[in-house]
């Protein structure tokens, strides 16, 4: 059976404006190097991304591990969390 791919939200204006925000009050995290050209992303250290896949080693899940390096889910979205993971284990 095929799988079917949750067609994503279109962010409004407002919610796109307070990811911004916390994507700013995240930017003095000792594992971001930088933010992107817009302030909406991390560029993430490579020390951030052997932290998380140890956490992950550990049995944590993406979230847990990703909120025990200083991010916030509830603001930062559960997403941030997942892509980040998906990135460590490569």
């Amino acid at each position: 059976m095929a799988q079917v791919k949750k067609k994503k939200k279109k962010q409004t204006e407002a919610q796109r404006l307070a990811h911004r925000d916390a994507v700013i009050a995240h930017a003095d995290n000792k594992f971001v190097a930088e933010l992107t050209e817009k302030m909406d992303a991390f560029i993430y250290t490579k020390d951030f991304y052997i932290a998380l896949y140890k956490q992950l080693e550990k049995g944590m899940t993406a979230i847990e591990a990703y909120e025990s390096l200083g991010f916030d889910t509830k603001t930062l979205g559960k997403d941030c969390a997942q892509s980040a993971a998906k990135r460590a284990r490569q």
